[in-house]
C-alpha cells in the first residue's frame, strides 16, 4: 500500500470523528437556543395571561362601579331596577308574593340645612347600613335617588312586609349620627307595594303603587311605613 494510501485510511475516520464532534457541538448549540426560545416563550405566556387578568378584573371593576352608588355602596337606580324586573320574572315561575318598598329620609332638606351637604351624606351613609341590616340576605336595597332608596323582598306578603317596614323604621329611629362633635337623629317613612302571588304587574306599576303608599304615610306626618295591595 502506498504511503498516501495509509494516510488516508487514518485520516478518514478521524475525519469522520471531527465531523461528528462538530454535528454534536451544532446540535447542543441549536438545543441551548431552542430551550432559550422555549424560555422566552413561556414568559411571554405568562406575561399575556397575567394582562388578561388583569383586564379581566379591570372589566369586572368598572361594571361593578357602573352599578354602585359611590357615596353608599349600594346599588344604584340602574342596578336595583334589574334586580327587581329579575324578581318580578321569577316570581311569574314560583308564583310567590313579592314586596317593593320606597324609603324616604323625613325633613332632609332641613338636615342639610343645619348640617350641610355632608352631614346629609353622613346620615344617608348610615341609613345604608340600616337597610342592609335590617334586610334579609335575599333582600336587595338600593339608591335610586337623593334620599330615597328602593328594597325588593322576594316571598314576603302584606305581613311580613309590614314587619320588615315596621323593623327599618323602628331602627333607624333609634340611630344617631355624629358628624363634626354633632348628634344627628332623623326618621324615614316607608311604602310599601305588596303582590300577591297569583297578581301579574310590571315593575312600573308595582313602584308606582309603592309610591302612593310613601305619599300616604308622608301625609300622615312621617316617620311610618304604610303598605298596599297590588
Amino acid at each position: 500500500m502506498s504511503r498516501r494510501r495509509v494516510i488516508g485510511a487514518l485520516t478518514s475516520p478521524l475525519r469522520m470523528l471531527a465531523d461528528m464532534a462538530l454535528l454534536i457541538i451544532q446540535v447542543r448549540q441549536e438545543t441551548r437556543t431552542l430551550a432559550q426560545a422555549n424560555r422566552q416563550l413561556t414568559q411571554y405566556t405568562q406575561r399575556m395571561e397575567e394582562a388578561i387578568r388583569r383586564l379581566r378584573r379591570h372589566s369586572h371593576n368598572m361594571k361593578r362601579l357602573a352599578m354602585t352608588d359611590p357615596l353608599t355602596k349600594l346599588s344604584n337606580r340602574r342596578a336595583i331596577g334589574i334586580v327587581a324586573n329579575h324578581e318580578i320574572r321569577r316570581r311569574g315561575r314560583t308564583r310567590q308574593p313579592l314586596a317593593l318598598g320606597l324609603i324616604d329620609v323625613d325633613r332632609f332638606k332641613r338636615i342639610n340645612r343645619q348640617h350641610l351637604l355632608p352631614g346629609g351624606d353622613a346620615c344617608l351613609v348610615a341609613l345604608a347600613k340600616t337597610l342592609s341590616a335590617c334586610s334579609r340576605e335575599s333582600d336587595r336595597v338600593g339608591r335610586v335617588g337623593g334620599d330615597e332608596f328602593l328594597l325588593v323582598a322576594p316571598d314576603t306578603d302584606l305581613k311580613g312586609a309590614g314587619t320588615l317596614g315596621e323593623r327599618i323604621r323602628s331602627t333607624v329611629e333609634q340611630t344617631s349620627v355624629n358628624w363634626r362633635g354633632q348628634t344627628i337623629q332623623f326618621t324615614v317613612t316607608i311604602g310599601f307595594a305588596v303582590a300577591p302571588s297569583d297578581a301579574e304587574f310590571s315593575f312600573d306599576a308595582l313602584r308606582e303603587v309603592a309610591a302612593a303608599a310613601l305619599a300616604e304615610a308622608k301625609r300622615k306626618g312621617g316617620n311610618r311605613c304604610v303598605i298596599r295591595a297590588l
